[in-house]
């Protein structure tokens, strides 16, 4: 057995603690990249999906009020102005979902946007097809 000065084990103690403070500093520093990735991430591309899905809320939200608008008023001036509206929400909700469009990321948030393109388009078909002929 190998007998080693006082002296001689705190070096080593010392040495293996710095090898270990390296290895964690090594080890952390490559994490702190992978989270800085995902939060890049999140800025460049949930963020700002998040903001444009509120502001779809938000367009439908004001699309559905024009039209209960429209079935409280019975001034044909009044119907026009509406419509006028309620192609103004439209041409908005086309542009949101044009902005939308490149922030769609894999194959199944691509099928939820082409759901939602098609359902935005249903309403805007029945709206003009049902609901304003109702006018007349």
């Amino acid at each position: 057995m190998i007998r080693l000065s006082f002296r001689v084990k705190l070096l080593l103690a010392f040495a293996v603690d710095l090898a270990l403070m390296v290895t964690l500093g090594v080890f952390a520093a490559s994490q702190m990249g992978l989270m800085n990735q995902r939060a890049i991430f999140v800025e460049q591309h949930t963020i700002p999906s998040l903001d444009v899905l509120g502001r779809i809320d938000g367009v439908v939200n004001r699309y559905r009020v024009w039209q209960l608008e429209y079935l409280i008023y019975t001034n044909p001036a009044d119907k026009d102005r509406i419509e006028m509206r309620m192609s103004e929400v439209e041409a908005e909700m086309n542009g949101i979902l044009a902005e939308y469009e490149p922030l769609v990321n894999g194959d199944r948030e691509r099928a939820y946007f082409v759901d939602l393109v098609g359902a935005w388009t249903a309403i805007k078909e029945r709206n003009r097809s049902s609901f304003i002929p109702m006018r007349a």
